[in-house]
């Protein structure tokens, strides 16, 4: 089955060249040249990734890849962005918004699909590790994008669950900086970790009265203290 992927690039020329070289390469395509477009066919289809410009007419590329984190429905879409703003300010801030990579045009089709395939092939390693975790009073659901804290649900972005999911998973061990932005964020090459230490106090805020759990381990990194971690049937959970 061919992975589906929207594409908001407002050069038609480049967009049809890059749909061009992603159906060579295995991929449904479909493509629009503005955000407003692209959130609309982002919350009607089914796609496995977008690749977008920042500099989309209407809605530019960081409005379309927030008000795509923010909706439940379209949370877990990858992004990339494949663009020509490179300043490295706009490639941090379209990775603190939750972007899986930045791209910078201009760039090999090559490139850019290896580059697919391998967020592609992240997101899938977290959807087929163990959906259901516990900490202490911690509770996670990665097959529904779920957690509670206690028995009350709370919301997060695409990127803050990617967060907790990996220190949730190593539970107890210390994750470097260079860790956690390359895993997370693929961010190895800025050797900056602002994008971290911004979501990691935003999830604190989210945790309220657990924001402990998170504890920062100087110079260093961060782990999740040491509460007992348990698989758990959450259905109960997810029906309060």
């Amino acid at each position: 089955m061919r992975r589906k992927v929207l594409v908001a690039e407002p050069d038609a020329k480049a967009r049809e060249s890059l749909i061009g070289s992603l159906d060579g390469a295995g991929f449904e395509v479909a493509a629009v040249g503005c955000g407003v477009e692209a959130l609309r066919q982002a919350r009607n289809g089914c796609f496995s990734m977008l690749v977008a410009e920042v500099e989309l007419p209407e809605f530019d590329g960081f409005d379309l890849c927030r008000e795509l984190k923010r909706d439940l429905r379209t949370a877990q879409i990858p992004v990339i962005f494949a663009t020509r703003r490179g300043d490295e300010i706009d490639r941090i801030i379209g990775l603190e918004i939750g972007a899986e990579d930045y791209v910078v045009k201009p760039c090999s089709a090559r490139e850019l699909i290896l580059r697919m395939k391998r967020a592609l092939g992240r997101v899938e390693d977290t959807q087929f590790s163990s959906p259901r975790l516990m900490v202490g009073e911690l509770a996670l659901d990665r097959a529904r994008a779920k957690c509670w804290v206690r028995d009350r649900e709370i919301h997060l972005t695409a990127q803050e669950f990617k967060l907790l999911s990996l220190l949730m998973e190593r539970q107890g061990n210390i994750q470097t900086h260079r860790q956690i932005l390359r895993e997370a964020w693929q961010y190895d090459v800025f050797n900056n970790s602002r994008t971290l230490h911004t979501h990691i106090r935003r999830l604190r805020i989210k945790l309220g009265d657990l924001r402990h759990y998170i504890e920062n381990v100087r110079d260093m990194g961060y782990r999740l203290c040491e509460v007992e971690v348990r698989d758990v049937d959450l259905k109960a959970l997810a029906a309060a």
